[in-house]
């Protein structure tokens, strides 16, 4: 995916033209409801992509922080989904790497014209949740989620030094501190 912020998307597409897709709640295959997203002719013609598909059971990334009421709603809650997104790509293929490949490429970084899908950075240069996604994915030493592993919180360290940290989980977040492990309380 790649929205742009409000800002830009107000610019590239003025009054109505930027009007946000409407939600609807559908029943999926699997029984649950989810949403799906109609675009106005200005988004289609913009290439947009829906950020769920309620016919495959995939749930809409937007929607799960709720539903938005307005533009700037919408815009945010794309943001958080664009950031989990790219920084969930990036480490999934971080954590194959060395085994199944040396490295790898983001194809396109920006659009070459007010394409609504796959940037880093919009038309005005202003960058994107993806791009703070992607940092944080590549960030030598990181924890990440591991969801296929059974949910297990992995501690990444891409550094050339051996380090010292603890996880600590508190319901929602996952924080790492750089600590001697006598220095953590369980």
């Amino acid at each position: 995916m790649g929205l742009p912020v409000y800002e830009t998307l107000r610019l590239a597409l003025p009054g109505d033209l930027s009007q946000m897709p409407v939600f609807k709640p559908v029943t999926s295959p699997g029984g649950d409801v989810m949403f799906s997203e109609e675009p106005s002719a200005a988004y289609a013609h913009h290439c947009y992509m829906s950020y769920g598909d309620p016919g495959n059971n995939v749930v809409n990334q937007i929607a799960i922080y709720a539903t938005p009421t307005n533009l700037e709603d919408y815009c945010t809650q794309a943001q958080l989904a664009n950031f989990v997104q790219y920084r969930a790509l990036v480490e999934g293929l971080s954590s194959r790497m060395w085994a199944q490949h040396t490295g790898f490429l983001i194809w396109k970084t920006q659009n070459p014209w007010f394409g609504l899908r796959g940037q880093m950075y919009d038309w005005m240069l202003q960058p994107n949740a993806a791009l703070y996604g992607i940092r944080c994915a590549t960030e030598p030493v990181h924890v990440q989620l591991c969801p296929r592993g059974g949910g297990q919180v992995q501690v990444v360290n891409a550094s050339l030094q051996a380090v010292a940290v603890s996880v600590i989980y508190c319901a929602s977040i996952v924080c790492l501190s750089r600590v001697s492990v006598s220095e953590c309380v369980a």
